[in-house]
């Protein structure tokens, strides 16, 4: 029998995001195959989007301040609301809609609600999408990992721990980009925000160092404005930007960086990857090493980064042997499917 599911999740549509994407994979996915049959997602506030939106099999309730309206002032009564507000409405929807699993993302203020959870007799999966995923206060029944890294920190949590790789979806990345006007000259590009944690500073002191005749195009939220990217007037920052302009700029980029000093397994690397565009790797993600040696960092420094773009450049690299494949998001649904239908079905005696 298909199951009633709750999904907890800081962000959803329309706001753009590794967790927004995966959810909205995820729901329509088991949807599909009819592993649920009906879901409630509790996520942040929006004021693009109905607070309340019904579909045709499940409930999208935009109920939670935003992680960017949290960091904007205010924090901790917000954080504390939030805390409140998924308990809550977690209850009513394990009482009133009779659902039987819960799957969380590891953002502290759904701790509460796994707890309740727990305690209602509900199966829980806990979502670990960031390396801060493994102490993530509150244990479920399975903590699913996207990454090794992940998978290595989370080895003394108490439930049972699986591992499931991001999904990306080559429908939706297989995008028209006759109507998106990317530089018509060779370009560099990063996506992400635009904090010292993704690495930035240092990779526009190897910009700066040799731009090897390339424009950078930088993408994403500048969170810290202290970081001087109007340094040199061949650096474009565009701000954020919707996601098929996004990948448009990762198609035609002539590299793409991600030198962060924190990831799980980033989804701009497997974008880019997908449009065969080489990428400049953090140095924390096992699977990176093993199948873009040649692409990944060894350390987050400027010249290690420099290093990294005359390699690519020199010796001609394409991100061609890694397993892109595994990632497609039939296949990671599927892998899903499975673990719900194991905690649904009763033990073996």
């Amino acid at each position: 029998m298909a199951e009633r599911a709750l999904f907890l999740t800081p962000i959803f549509e329309p706001y753009v995001g590794g967790a927004a994407v995966h959810f909205d994979q995820l729901t329509r996915g088991l949807i599909e195959n009819e592993t649920i049959s009906f879901f409630i997602l509790i996520s942040a506030y929006s004021p693009e989007a109905p607070i309340y939106e019904p579909r045709q099999n499940g409930i999208i309730l935009r109920v939670l301040f935003s992680p960017n309206s949290i960091h904007r002032g205010w924090s901790k009564p917000k954080i504390i609301a939030n805390y409140l507000i998924a308990t809550i409405f977690s209850l009513a929807s394990i009482f009133l809609f009779n659902t039987s699993i819960m799957h969380t993302h590891t953002r502290n203020y759904f701790s509460w609600a796994v707890r309740v959870a727990k305690a209602a007799g509900v199966s829980v999966v806990v979502d670990g999408r960031d390396l801060g995923a493994p102490s993530f206060p509150a244990t479920g029944d399975v903590f699913v990992a996207i990454s090794d890294n992940i998978y290595n920190k989370a080895d003394d949590r108490d439930e049972r721990l699986i591992r499931i790789p991001v999904g990306i979806n080559p429908k939706t990345l297989s995008v028209n980009c006759q109507d998106v006007s990317t530089p018509a000259e060779p370009y560099f590009l990063f996506v992400g925000d635009i904090t010292e944690r993704k690495g930035v500073p240092e990779l526009l002191d190897a910009y700066e160092s040799d731009p090897r005749g390339r424009k950078l195009v930088l993408i994403g939220e500048r969170v810290n404005a202290d970081i001087d990217i109007e340094r040199l007037d061949t650096i474009s920052y565009l701000g954020p930007q919707p996601h098929k302009e996004v990948l448009c700029y990762i198609r035609a980029a002539d590299i793409v960086f991600l030198p962060s000093k924190e990831e799980g397994l980033p989804r701009v690397v497997l974008e880019s990857v997908f449009h065969e565009t080489p990428v400049v790797c953090p140095p924390i993600v096992p699977e990176f090493h093993q199948h873009l040696p040649e692409m990944t960092l060894s350390a987050i420094d400027a010249s290690e980064i420099q290093n990294t773009i005359d390699r690519i450049l020199d010796e001609g690299l394409e991100p061609d042997e890694f397993p892109i494949k595994e990632h497609y998001v039939s296949n990671v649904v599927d892998e899903y499917s499975s673990l719900y239908k194991s905690l649904s079905s009763p033990p073996d005696t």
